[in-house]
């Protein structure tokens, strides 16, 4: 979404300040539906557990996604310096 004012758009939204944030900050920048979407396409364990509880209609765990993301954080080196989660 895009506001304009005094002759300046100024870009807003959770996507684009993510972005911002993790340039500014040199972290990175963990989208937790792309993780999901990786690890099921990538058919890893936790990837094959989430679909089956998506195939159900289901929500997907907490256990499940925190078991991602701290996969993500100890295997990402860009996230040596902190992270962001989305």
């Amino acid at each position: 979404m895009c506001v304009a004012g005094m002759g300046i758009d100024y870009v807003v939204g959770k996507g684009t300040q993510s972005l911002n944030i993790k340039n500014k900050y040199c972290i990175c920048h963990l989208a937790t539906g792309d993780m999901l979407r990786a690890q099921v396409a990538q058919k890893t364990a936790l990837g094959k557990a989430a679909k089956k509880i998506m195939d159900q209609g289901g929500l997907v765990s907490d256990d499940i996604m925190v078991n991602m993301i701290q996969q993500e954080i100890t295997e990402n080196p860009d996230c040596q310096n902190g992270y962001r989660v989305n």
